[in-house]
C-alpha cells in the first residue's frame, strides 16, 4: 500500500553486471528521506535469483559427484583429493574472463558447473590408474604416481585440447547469436588449459 515510482531503461553495454554494479553504487550514494528506499529490479533482480540458483546446483553437484566417488572407490579420502584439483580450474577460469573484459555472468557460471564435470572426470582417469597400480601390482605411492602420470597424462591432454578447440569458434563469437555464449566458452578454456599443467606440476 506504500506510494512507489519505477524508473526503467535499456542496458545497451554488453558488459551488463558492470551496469548493475554502477547504478547500485549511485543508489547507495543517494540520501534520501527518511522511510524513503531504492531498489534494483527487473533484470538485475532476475539475475541476482539467477546466480543463486545456479551456485545451489554447484554445491548439489559436487556433493553428487563426491558421493558417487565415495561409493564406486570404497574410500572418503580419495573422493576428496580429487575434488581438491577443482581450485585448479577456477585459476584458469576467472583470468581468462578477466583479460578478454568480460564479467561472471550468468554464461560464466554455467562455464564453471560444466568445469565442475570435466574436471573431475580427468582426475579420476588419473587417480583410478594409480590406485590400480598400487593395488594390483604392488608399487608404492610415488611409483605409482609416476606411472599413472606417464601414462594418463597424455590422454588427459588430448581430451582438454580437443574441447578447447571445439570450444574455440564459440569463445572467439563466430556466428549469429554467439554473443551470450562467449563467457561460457572463454571460463571452459581457461580452466581446462591451467588444469592439466597444473596437475601434470601437481604428480
Amino acid at each position: 500500500g506504500n506510494r512507489s515510482a519505477e524508473v526503467s531503461a535499456a542496458i545497451t553495454d554488453p558488459n551488463f553486471g558492470a551496469v548493475n554494479m554502477e547504478v547500485q553504487t549511485m543508489l547507495d550514494g543517494l540520501e534520501l528521506p527518511t522511510g524513503v528506499e531504492a531498489s534494483l529490479g527487473g533484470a538485475a533482480e532476475q539475475q541476482q535469483e539467477s546466480f543463486a540458483g545456479i551456485l545451489t546446483a554447484m554445491v548439489i553437484a559436487v556433493a553428487l559427484v563426491y558421493v558417487s566417488m565415495v561409493i564406486t572407490f570404497g574410500s572418503l579420502l580419495t573422493p576428496f583429493v580429487i575434488l581438491l584439483t577443482l581450485p585448479l580450474a577456477a585459476i584458469g577460469a576467472f583470468p581468462a574472463l578477466a583479460l578478454t573484459g568480460r564479467e561472471l555472468g550468468l554464461p560464466a557460471m554455467l562455464g564453471l558447473l560444466m568445469l565442475i564435470g570435466i574436471v573431475v572426470t580427468n582426475a579420476i582417469v588419473m587417480l583410478e590408474f594409480v590406485e590400480r597400480l598400487k593395488r594390483e601390482d604392488g608399487l608404492n605411492t610415488m611409483q605409482a604416481l609416476k606411472q599413472g602420470a606417464e601414462t594418463r597424462l597424455r590422454p588427459i591432454l588430448m581430451t582438454s585440447i580437443a574441447t578447447m578447440l571445439g570450444l574455440l569458434p564459440m569463445a572467439l563469437g563466430i556466428g549469429e547469436g554467439s554473443e551470450l555464449q562467449v563467457p561460457l566458452a572463454r571460463v571452459v578454456i581457461g580452466g581446462l588449459h591451467i588444469f592439466p599443467n597444473a596437475q601434470a606440476v601437481a604428480v
